[in-house]
């Protein structure tokens, strides 16, 4: 609600100063962005439907989708509002549902989570693969107080078991600094390549600090001062052995790459959990739909699948699994998990209980 509320802020302040470009980029990322990538996602157990329609927002830069939208997702529910979007009333914010700590706390969040599916990437660790442990670093006590009240969502989105809080002023890994040439390149001419030479000699933890803390750092090239602003470098992190790190901008997340058997394990069982996910979908089956199902494997596999069955029901809504083909189930079929075979047979329950 409170980022509803400032875009509805916002675009209505840039439309007033016929800026529609930054009207329609403010609607763009919050739709891509906190709506869809992040909002829908992280409720995606969820059924949802607010009044605070961003078609609204939109009919002015996009009429004729936004239209589209407005009669399938508003008149549909709500038929007592105006027949088209272009005859509703422009929205109004309300300043009262806008949290600034909240929205400050989960950009932090969302910063964090990048910086971990990089390091993931890098690490070429897919994220069903349960890890550890996370590091994280950010720039001041209030994001970390706020990371830790949102620590539950931290460790969902990066599929870690713990969360470590370094200190704003730890320096817990080495680093490479380059000088970000888009924005320094002009400004310095033929000075680059000697910036260049002196960010190998000076201590890179001084302009890291300063990135941390978001001030300028003063380099002297033949004799003049030269003032750059943080964005003025790239950082490359030098990972210790066993993690992958990356930061930017003085925010820091460094995955404990190293996979314990039960960790191991777990990644077994959330791989196939995706296949019976989509196994479900092949079946035909609604998203509510429930199910016995029949689990035919053996070895490491199996011992997983015995180890998490709790994890496996609540994810694919199985009432129950037998370790054995279902004779007369509704959908059969097999596949492979780390070169082991197994074989699914499912059966769906009806709404009464029954068996389909």
């Amino acid at each position: 609600m409170s980022k509803v509320n400032v875009l509805i802020r916002d675009v209505t302040e840039r439309l007033e100063a016929y800026d529609p470009t930054t009207a329609s980029r403010a609607i763009r990322d919050f739709v891509v962005n906190d709506l869809s990538n992040w909002y829908v996602r992280r409720n995606r157990r969820r059924f949802w439907k607010s009044e605070n329609d961003g078609d609204k927002l939109m009919a002015p830069m996009a009429p004729f989708v936004s239209e589209h939208i407005y009669q399938n997702l508003v008149l549909s529910v709500f038929p007592e509002q105006p027949e088209s979007v272009h005859l509703a009333n422009w929205e109004k914010f309300d300043a009262t549902l806008i949290d600034t700590n909240l929205l400050r706390d989960m950009e932090t969040l969302i910063r964090i989570v990048e910086l971990g599916r990089a390091a993931r990437a890098t690490a070429k660790v897919k994220i069903r693969q349960p890890l550890g442990e996370i590091l994280v670093q950010v720039r001041n006590q209030a994001e970390i107080a706020g990371l830790k009240r949102l620590e539950e969502q931290l460790k969902e989105e990066l599929n870690v078991k713990k969360v470590t809080y370094l200190d704003i002023a730890t320096d817990f890994v080495d680093y490479t600094i380059k000088p970000n040439l888009p924005l320094v390149g002009k400004r310095l001419g033929k000075q680059v390549p000697a910036l260049k030479k002196k960010l190998q000699t000076i201590d890179t933890r001084e302009i890291v600090h300063n990135i941390r803390e978001g001030k300028e750092t003063v380099i002297h090239l033949d004799g003049k001062s030269y003032h750059f602003e943080p964005e003025a470098f790239l950082i490359e992190v030098n990972s210790l052995e066993g993690y992958a790190a990356i930061e930017e901008y003085g925010y820091l997340a460094a995955l404990n790459t190293q996979l314990t058997s039960e960790l191991i394990q777990e990644g077994v069982v959330r791989e196939a959990i995706r296949l019976l996910q989509e196994i479900r979908k092949k079946a035909g089956l609604n998203l509510s739909d429930r199910i016995h199902l029949g689990l035919e494997t053996s070895g490491t596999l199996l011992e997983a699948l015995k180890a998490h069955p709790k994890i496996v029901k609540n994810e694919v809504l199985a009432q129950d699994i037998r370790f054995a083909q279902i004779k007369e189930a509704c959908y059969n079929t097999c596949v492979n998990i780390n070169d082991i075979q197994l074989r699914v047979t499912l059966q769906k329950i009806s709404s009464n209980g029954e068996v389909d």
